[in-house]
């Protein structure tokens, strides 16, 4: 026996892996048990057979295949009966699955897909306990008698292997972590608020919402579910957070040991970060300030009220136009085009983000090839900059859709992260960009967006419809890495398990310069995929994050693009990125010293001594807030400033 003592049950992961890679449990014919014993004296159980899990056994609750089985309409009552006779009958006594399997009552892929899913259900539930003592048990060498364990006598072919298990609960556990937070006590009955219409949830949320009976509790609904522990927690979040299920009763622990868990109250309801903070929340009006203002006033409110507002707009008749959100709390600002009820286009004063800045950023082109482009467009008025590089053969036409979805998906998403915002409409001119567009035509009902009833068939991608999906995971995430213009930097600490693909191409575009912001306009993944992928490696300690966040290093495009450690990719082949190995971890960049593109134009000169003054004068804060002002704008700042100063010197 090996005794590890107390750890956190997190560090499970990291047990495995270092279990593996010394082959301990990959003894032929040999059955570990890894035990993880809570302070309060329940003990969760996992059995290892030649690297693949076996068995799970848990005191805490009850824990069986034939429940299992039978929950899921695998075998009946009679079915099960029959075969615990034949097991009292035969000496040696055989197991339940291979009884099931001998007597065609399951098939052996679907046997081994429950087994796996019971024995994932219970080291995930190791992993949320904060402290437990393990240890390293060997069993049995060749047991004859396999009867109590779930696969003990199948093949270990399609069984659940400890290193992949291992890679994918590294990858996921920081949301994973993030969520059980909200969500407290896993033994808490879930009861449904309101029926929800089957179209308008995923097929995840459809699974889940139909395990919800008013009857089951958190942890029933893991153990039921066909979907991975990961994908139902996520899809529970999703369905909680919208409000579509909520928290019921407190069940007491049938089957605790020792000194059970204490009883703990309902948690307060958490406000909904979607649109819809209750169930009862209908779109409210928006009426403009005045109707012969070219520039409407609608409302003042969170990003996240972005949803009611387009609703309403398109509701209302005001189809095409374009969208401003002013964030309240620093002096930046968003531009939704909205055309014929779809959004063609999005811009934000926070990212050097425009199409042609976007290529050259990506290193697609250089910043010659581009202000080449631009006059040619100067010239052929009415033509899209994307067509005339296409023309060109400076850029392939599929990079074109990916890249106006992204542009789109990095403003949305940071403007519905806002938490104050002033919202205003006005009329403008037809857009070039009409081809790729995001379907806007939804009514809120229930706190859910569903396409409204008449409207046009959606077309292009549905970011609207992600982002209300994902809204509420990622803002978990932007609590602990709150600072998008914050600086990310690798350490010298070393992945304890294989990186996943998104992982590995989002850390091979940290360099020690790039911020939060840099990294999602790079990368080559949608925008929640790479802040996702950002927080997992963050949490498990391989990038940090610094306190200081000197000016981006995209603020102004250079005269030769970016280089990139990857070529750029469109989705076909995103997925198959190989592996390629880590950069050396990049020394951290000095502090910001001197004015750095559009900000120093913006106050006026160059020379480090005045920059330092004004830093004095301005305030840290104040300074950076200006830098995010695009160089275009710095004459019209300019002069802001300068009249500033001489109202100032009147009133003395």
């Amino acid at each position: 026996m090996r005794q590890f003592g107390e750890l956190k049950g997190q560090d499970l992961i990291q047990l495995l892996n270092t279990l593996a890679t010394e082959g301990a449990l990959t003894a032929p014919g040999v059955i570990h048990k890894l035990q993880a014993t809570h302070p309060m004296g329940a003990q969760n159980s996992l059995f290892i057979r030649e690297n693949v899990f076996i068995h799970a056994a848990s005191t805490d609750y009850k824990f069986s295949l034939s429940s299992a089985l039978g929950k899921r309409g695998f075998i009946d009552k009679n079915q099960l009966q029959e075969m615990k006779d034949i097991r009292k009958a035969e000496q040696p006594t055989p197991s339940l699955a291979r009884l099931l399997l001998r007597h065609k009552l399951i098939d052996e892929a679907n046997l081994k897909a429950v087994i796996n899913h019971l024995d994932e259900v219970l080291a995930y539930e190791i992993m949320m306990w904060k402290t437990c003592d393990f240890k390293l048990i060997p069993v049995e060498h060749n047991p004859e008698d396999f009867s109590t364990y779930f696969a003990g006598e199948l093949e270990a072919e399609r069984l659940l292997d400890v290193t992949e298990f291992a890679a994918d609960a590294d990858k996921n556990l920081p949301v994973l972590m993030l969520m059980r937070e909200k969500l407290s006590n896993p033994n808490m009955i879930l009861k449904r608020l309101r029926e929800a219409d089957p179209a308008e949830l995923s097929d995840p949320q459809n699974h889940v919402y139909q395990a919800v009976n008013n009857r089951n509790s958190l942890r029933d609904i893991l153990l039921l579910s066909d979907l991975g522990y990961f994908e139902t927690y996520t899809a529970l979040f999703q369905l909680l957070s919208w409000e579509t299920i909520g928290m019921g009763s407190l069940e007491t622990p049938r089957y605790a040991k020792k000194a059970p868990e204490p009883m703990v109250s309902r948690p307060a309801a958490t406000p909904r970060p979607t649109p819809a903070a209750t169930a009862t929340r209908s779109e409210a009006p928006v009426v403009p300030s005045s109707a012969s203002d070219e520039r409407s006033f609608l409302r003042r409110a969170r990003g996240a009220d972005l949803f009611q507002v387009l609703s309403a707009l398109i509701k209302g008749g005001k189809r095409s136009g374009k969208l401003r959100v002013e964030n309240q709390k620093s002096v930046i600002h968003s531009d939704l085009m909205l055309h014929e009820g779809n959004l063609v286009h999005a811009s934000s004063t926070m990212y050097s983000q425009r199409f042609g800045d976007l290529l050259v950023h990506k290193g697609l082109i250089t910043v010659e090839d581009l202000q080449d482009a631009l006059e040619t467009q100067k010239e052929q008025k009415g033509k899209h900059l994307g067509e005339i590089l296409v023309a060109e053969k400076l850029i392939q036409a599929e990079i074109i859709p990916q890249l106006v979805y992204h542009q789109i998906e990095c403003v949305l998403y940071e403007l519905l992260s806002w938490a104050d915002a002033k919202f205003f409409f006005e009329e403008s001119a037809t857009p070039l960009q009409q081809e790729f567009v995001v379907f806007a035509d939804y009514e809120i009902v229930d706190g859910r967006l569903i396409q409204r009833e008449g409207s046009s068939e959606p077309k292009g991608r549905d970011v609207l419809g992600d982002a209300d999906k994902n809204l509420a995971i990622l803002l978990m995430i932007k609590e602990k890495m709150p600072n998008p213009s914050a600086v990310v930097k690798r350490t010298e600490q070393e992945p304890v398990s294989e990186l996943s693909e998104e992982q590995k191409q989002v850390i091979a575009l940290v360099n020690g310069q790039h911020s939060i912001n840099d990294l999602l306009v790079l990368s080559d993944l949608d925008y929640f995929a790479t802040y996702t992928a950002l927080f997992q490696i963050f949490s498990s300690g391989l990038i940090e994050i610094q306190k200081e966040a000197p000016a981006s290093a995209l603020a102004a495009p250079a005269s030769t693009p970016l280089s990139r450690p990857k070529p750029p990719m469109t989705p076909s082949v995103a997925s198959s990125v190989s592996s390629s190995p880590m950069p050396s971890p990049v020394a951290r960049p000095e502090p910001l010293k001197s004015p750095v593109g559009a900000a120093s134009t913006a106050v006026g000169g160059s020379d480090a001594t005045q920059y330092e003054q004004l830093r004095k004068l301005l305030g840290e804060d104040l300074l950076r807030a200006l830098m995010q002002f695009p160089a275009r704008q710095a004459p019209a700042l300019r002069k802001g400033l300068e009249a500033l100063v001489e109202m100032g010197l009147s009133a003395r």
